[in-house]
């Protein structure tokens, strides 16, 4: 205890503290109970905090958008539950032909260790106006990427759905 310091300031002093503390964590305390409590999905555009939450370091981070145009990215959030596994997903626009964005996801996918496991339309076919993939991740969780093509646009758009907590 301080020289001259009644002994009930510093009490004072440490409540206060506390006080402050647990004022300042309530928000975030919050909005992570708010997270737990949600059963539904998530729906959000571009990478702001919920892509951080949510997305950020996931499969669905590591195999990344291919050729994606100035308009933000489109995100939905799944959690588990019970024998649900969860999903997460994104669309966007990509410059890119339907089979070059397959092609460059066929390729993530093996650099990330898993197995394409269906491709339509089977290379070499030179140009199509959609293409899909599938990667399993593990027995029953797969990566699912769907791209498409209108034949008056010049954007190809990517629907990619990742299943997992992961």
């Amino acid at each position: 205890m301080a020289k001259g310091r009644p002994a009930h300031r510093n009490w004072y002093l440490g409540l206060l503290a506390v006080v402050l503390g647990i004022g300042m964590a309530s928000p975030a305390l919050l909005l992570l109970f708010g997270i737990w409590m949600s059963s539904d999905r998530w729906d959000f555009e571009g990478r702001g905090l919920l892509h951080w939450a949510f997305v950020r370091g996931s499969h669905l981070d590591r195999l990344g958008l291919v050729g994606a145009t100035a308009a933000p990215a489109r995100y939905s959030v799944s959690f588990e539950e019970g024998t649900f596994p969860g999903w997460r997903t994104v669309a966007y626009a990509s410059a890119a032909a339907p089979l070059e964005v397959v092609s460059a996801y066929a390729a993530r996918c093996g650099e990330l260790g898993f197995r394409v496991t269906e491709r339509r339309p089977q290379p070499p076919v030179r140009d199509a106006a959609r293409a899909e993939l599938t990667c399993e991740i593990e027995l029953y969780i797969d990566i699912e990427i769907l791209a498409e093509r209108e034949a008056a646009t010049a954007a190809t758009r990517v629907w990619l759905r990742v299943w997992g907590r992961q």
